[in-house]
C-alpha cells in the first residue's frame, strides 16, 4: 500500500516510488505510476515507465493508451520505439511497423528499433529486408546478441546455414550455430562444438520420420537429464503425433502450427525436410528456433506426473491467460487449480493463497506465471477439477476432484 505520509512531488519520485515494488509486484508498480499520471498528466518519464510495466503484466490497453500519448507528447525515437513495442505486443503488426520506420527516421542510429524493425520485416516472409535492418543495427552496435542471432534466423529462413552459423558465432550461441551446421550438412564440426560445449548443454540429438519423400525432423539437447531415453521417447511421441496430422486442415507444411498436450510446435520448410520448432522465448511465441530442448523437457515432466497420479493428460491452451489471486505470487502456500474457462483465452487455471473473495485477483499470461513458478510446467495438463498444493514455490502434493492425495512429495 502507498504511504499516506508522503506524497511524490516528482513525476521522478513517483517513478522511484514505482521502483521499489519491483521485481516482487509490477502491478503495484503500474498502479504506483498511473497516480503519478493523475498529477503529471504529459510527464514522458512516467508514460515510459507505464509502458514498461504494463508490458511486464501484460496489460496491453494501458500499454497501448500511455505510447499512443507517448508520441502525442513528444515526437521522439525512443517514443515512437516504445509505441512500435505496444502495438506489436497487440499483433497490429503493421501500425508497428509504421512506428518503427518512424523511430528510424528521427533517429538512424536507434538500434533497437533497426532490430524489432526487421523481426516485423522477417515475419512477412521479407528476409533480405529483414537482414538489411540487421545490418543497420550492427552498424551502431556491432556487439548487439540480439541483432547478430536474428540475422542468423533470417539466413537459415534463406537456407544460407553457413553465414547463419557466423552471425550464431558472433551471437554466443552454441546451441543454434550446432544447428545450423547440422542443417548445412557440416556434422564434423557440430561434434566439435560439441566437445567444446558445457556440460549442461549436452549432447545433440536429431530424430526423423519419412513423409511422403519427405522427412520431419525434430532437435534437441539432452543437457544433463537423469533419463535421456524418456527424452528420446517424448520426441519420438510428438513425431507420431506429427505424422498423424497429414491431411487434417493445413496438413504438414511450411508455417503449420500444432499444439501437442501443452508445447506448440511450428513447422518451418528446410529443403525437403519439415523442421519442427518451438518458441525461442516465452514472451514472444512468435519467434522460433529450429530445436526443441524446452519442449522435450517439458514433455517429460508432463508424463511422469500423468504416469504417477493415474489420470489421462487434458491439453492447456498455450498462448493462455490464468486467474492470480493478488499477493499469491511469492507467498509461503499457495493453490493452483483448474476449473472450467470462463472466457475466450482462458485457460482454467487458478492460482491462490487464501478462500478469501474480497482479495484482488488479476488475469496474467499464462507463460509469465510458469516463468516465475517453473514448477507449475509438469502440472497444466491435469484435468479440470484437479489441483496442487505448493509451498515456496515448490510443488507439495496432487489432489483429485475428491480431494484424495494422488501424489505427495512432502
Amino acid at each position: 500500500m502507498f504511504s499516506r505520509w508522503f506524497k511524490p512531488k516528482s513525476p521522478q519520485q513517483w517513478a522511484e516510488r514505482a521502483a521499489k515494488c519491483l521485481p516482487g509486484d509490477p502491478a503495484e508498480a503500474l498502479r504506483a505510476v498511473g497516480e503519478g499520471l493523475k498529477q503529471f498528466p504529459e510527464s514522458v518519464l512516467l508514460l515510459e515507465c507505464t509502458c514498461d510495466l504494463a508490458g511486464m503484466v501484460g496489460n496491453s490497453e494501458a500499454r497501448l493508451d500511455a505510447s499512443s500519448r507517448l508520441v502525442e507528447i513528444e515526437d521522439s525515437a525512443n517514443s515512437w520505439f516504445l509505441r512500435g513495442c505496444a502495438l506489436g505486443n497487440a499483433e497490429l503488426k503493421d501500425e508497428a511497423l509504421a512506428a518503427y520506420r518512424r523511430a528510424v527516421e528521427l533517429d538512424p542510429q536507434h538500434a533497437d528499433s533497426w532490430i524489432n524493425l526487421g523481426s516485423i520485416i522477417d515475419d512477412q516472409r521479407d528476409h533480405h529486408g529483414a537482414i538489411e535492418a540487421y545490418e543497420r543495427a550492427l552498424a551502431v552496435s556491432p556487439d548487439d546478441e540480439m541483432a547478430w542471432s536474428n540475422m542468423g534466423n533470417s539466413l537459415t529462413e534463406l537456407g544460407r546455414f553457413d553465414d547463419a552459423a557466423e552471425c550464431y558465432r558472433k551471437a554466443g550461441d552454441v546451441d543454434r550455430q550446432r544447428i545450423a551446421l547440422a542443417s548445412g550438412g557440416r556434422t564434423d564440426e557440430v561434434h566439435q562444438l560439441q566437445s567444446q560445449a558445457s556440460l549442461e548443454q549436452g549432447e545433440f540429438r536429431e530424430q526423423t520420420r519419412a513423409l511422403d519423400g519427405r522427412r520431419l525432423v525434430a532437435r534437441y539437447f539432452i543437457g544433463q537429464h537423469s533419463n535421456p531415453e524418456l527424452l528420446d521417447l517424448v520426441i519420438e511421441q510428438l513425431l507420431d503425433y506429427t505424422a498423424s496430422r497429414v491431411g487434417v486442415g493445413r496438413g504438414l507444411a511450411d508455417g503449420v502450427t500444432l499444439q501437442y498436450l501443452w508445447p506448440v510446435v511450428t513447422l518451418r520448410e528446410r529443403g525437403t525436410d519439415l523442421v519442427l520448432c518451438e518458441a525461442a522465448q516465452a514472451s514472444d511465441p512468435s519467434r522460433l528456433r529450429e530445436e526443441l530442448t524446452f519442449t522435450a523437457f517439458t514433455l517429460v515432466l508432463l508424463h511422469i506426473v500423468h504416469n504417477v497420479v493415474g489420470v489421462e493428460p487434458q491439453a492447456c491452451p498455450f498462448p493462455a491467460t490464468m486467474i492470480v489471486q493478488k499477493g499469491a505470487l511469492g507467498a509461503e502456500r499457495t493453490v493452483f487449480c483448474r476449473t472450467d474457462p470462463q472466457a475466450e483465452g482462458d485457460s482454467g487455471w487458478r492460482l491462490f493463497y487464501n478462500d478469501d473473495q474480497s482479495v484482488p485477483v488479476a488475469t496474467v499470461p499464462l507463460l509469465l506465471v510458469i516463468s516465475a513458478v517453473p514448477v507449475l510446467a509438469k502440472l497444466v495438463t491435469l484435468p479440470v477439477d484437479w489441483s496442487a498444493q505448493l509451498e515456496c514455490d515448490e510443488l507439495l502434493r496432487i489432489l483429485d476432484p475428491e480431494g484424495v492425495v494422488r501424489l505427495d512429495e512432502t
